[in-house]
């Protein structure tokens, strides 16, 4: 009998959410087999753990500002890795227009924005569907970032869109109308972050077609996001060690583990990356279907 496509659907649901359930310190809520219907594809095909450098990667260590403004995030080869944390000095210029293709990986250090010039708004211009940025504390004050009618300036540290993914971060900037970690969400994941931010959108000002997963922020934050973009997350008493075993859960191999700061909020405890190897070769791009041999 020939499948809908609907059936065919059905059954390709089942079958991710049935190898979702064998991933150690995963589990869906009672709402949430009905999110993860509703989310986008083009989420599910990203990464929601940190990941390791490939084979072909170079390994790019930053300790200062001077190195960070040297870098060239358009590089898909390219695995940053902070080693300290780094302040952006008042009234430097530094903001990078091209995608990040990369991975930066923080470490569980801290960028921090520093009264920034009028005209610098965010870190990255945008998550390239290639684009990882992982373990990174976000601090400081977005000054650029300013209510406008069309949204264009409710910018967060990763900047206007991410299309690729962003895990097991923090959040703390503020700014007049800043987001947690961008404006829009557009075919990315924002994977097991926390958000502080104030006064705006946890995470992000819109998201149609990406997905938030296994992420918190605190309770008196107003999340604008469409439920069905959501799983697994929603606003927490930050305090709990529930909030706090369900983000070490989800660190992986390559995440940076939680603590309850003095804050009294989950805050990355920083760590070395180990760099013994060996890494697995980078998966090719799908070239999609071919056409058989003629016989």
């Amino acid at each position: 009998m020939k499948q809908t496509p609907k059936a065919w659907k059905g059954r390709i649901l089942s079958l991710l959410l049935a190898a979702a359930l064998l991933v150690p310190g995963f589990s869906f809520p009672a709402q949430a087999v009905e999110e993860e219907q509703a989310k986008p594809a083009a989420a599910s095909a990203l990464p929601t753990q940190p990941v390791g450098p490939y084979s072909n990667s170079t390994i790019i260590h930053i300790k200062t500002y001077e190195e960070l403004k040297k870098i060239d995030p358009s590089d898909p080869k390219a695995y940053f890795i902070l080693d300290n944390d780094i302040t952006i000095p008042q009234r430097k210029y530094l903001t990078f227009e091209s995608p990040l293709k990369g991975v930066f990986d923080g470490r569980g250090y801290t960028i921090s924005f520093a009264d920034f010039r009028p005209n610098v708004k965010y870190l990255f211009h945008e998550i390239d569907a290639t684009g990882v940025v992982q373990n990174v504390r976000f601090t400081g004050t977005l000054s650029q970032s300013t209510p406008g009618s069309d949204g264009d300036l409710e910018h967060g540290p990763c900047g206007n869109t991410v299309r690729g993914a962003v895990i097991n971060c923090l959040s703390e900037v503020t700014g007049e109308a800043a987001s947690g970690f961008a404006r829009d969400i557009e075919g990315g994941v924002v994977a097991n972050c926390v958000s502080v931010v104030d006064p705006q959108n946890p995470i992000a000002r819109t998201s149609t077609t990406g997905g938030v997963v296994n992420s918190v922020w605190k309770q008196d934050m107003q999340n604008n996001l469409p439920a069905d973009t959501l799983v697994d997350s929603g606003a927490y008493d930050l305090s709990q060690d529930t909030v706090l075993t369900k983000l070490n859960a989800n660190v992986g191999e390559y995440g940076c583990e939680w603590e309850i700061g003095a804050e009294g909020y989950p805050v990355l405890i920083p760590s070395a990356l180990d760099e013994s190897g060996p890494w697995p070769e980078r998966p090719e791009p799908n070239p999609g279907p071919t056409e058989p041999d003629p016989q």
